[in-house]
């Protein structure tokens, strides 16, 4: 949880994926000074906040709770139902951060366009290079922050890496819920239809009827991918990662959609 735009964006989109899939949310508070790092919140009322434990974060996550109808649940008891805690972590360094992300099945992170501070980059990168857990990303844009994913047109940006392979297979839950699912594999040669449609047939094994798509352009850039999906109404982007790859770069500088990225 960093400022208040950007936690309430990731912990709505996080609360929208839990309700749909009945599952649990780790909320971290990174970088507060409680009692013990890692000491999750499961119980406490406002009476109960000490000097220790941020009032406004406990508040933000409390209005949260109440508005999503999320229950507060002991770590590892699962009921059927959605819920929810609030763990302090105080090692904000980056191995700790990443850390902290490997004990989940993916971690939400929401960013304002044009974030400068430095930090934000480097959790950013540690989560999504370091922790082994796919990223869904959100911007804090007025056109995005509140707009659902689960059910919505997904595309798959499709290159045939092992980056891309984590990635689809991160976000196959997610798949498998949208009503439209396009494969959009980007290259020099018009040979990428291919590539895109042996990933449709595989995904048609779970289930997923998906369109495919190659698409011939010299030169492409990050940029050409994002323009592909939101031309086909995607809500929802699944890519790999790469450090200081064409299309990663462009994501990190431009935050033009919600994206679903593994490395």
């Amino acid at each position: 949880m960093f400022n208040g735009a950007e936690s309430a964006v990731a912990l709505n989109l996080a609360a929208e994926v839990a309700t749909y899939f009945h599952a649990h949310i780790e909320v971290v508070a990174a970088g507060l000074a409680g009692p013990r790092s890692g000491q999750s919140y499961t119980t406490l009322r406002s009476v109960d906040i000490t000097p220790d434990i941020d009032q406004g974060v406990f508040s933000l996550f409390e209005a949260w709770r109440h508005q999503r109808c999320l229950d507060l649940q002991p770590e590892c008891v699962y009921r059927g139902l959605a819920s929810t805690s609030l763990v302090v972590h105080n090692d904000t360094t980056e191995s700790g951060v990443a850390n902290r992300a490997r004990l989940a099945d993916f971690v939400c992170f929401a960013v304002e366009p044009g974030e400068a501070e430095i930090q934000r980059t480097r959790v950013l990168h540690s989560l999504l290079f370091s922790s082994g857990r796919p990223i869904l990303f959100r911007p804090v844009r007025d056109d995005t922050k509140d707009a659902a994913i689960m059910g919505e047109p997904i595309v798959i940006g499709w290159n045939g890496s092992v980056e891309a392979v984590r990635a689809v297979t991160g976000a196959l839950p997610f798949i498998q819920t949208s009503r439209l699912v396009q494969v959009i594999s980007i290259g020099e040669k018009s040979v990428n239809a291919f590539d895109a449609y042996e990933l449709a047939k595989y995904l048609s094994w779970s289930g997923v009827r998906a369109a495919a798509a190659g698409i011939a352009m010299e030169d492409w850039t990050g940029g050409d991918i994002v323009d592909a999906a939101l031309d086909r109404g995607a809500k929802l982007l699944v890519m790999g990662a790469r450090v200081n790859g064409n299309a990663t770069n462009h994501m990190f500088q431009t935050l033009p959609m919600t994206v679903l990225m593994a490395a």
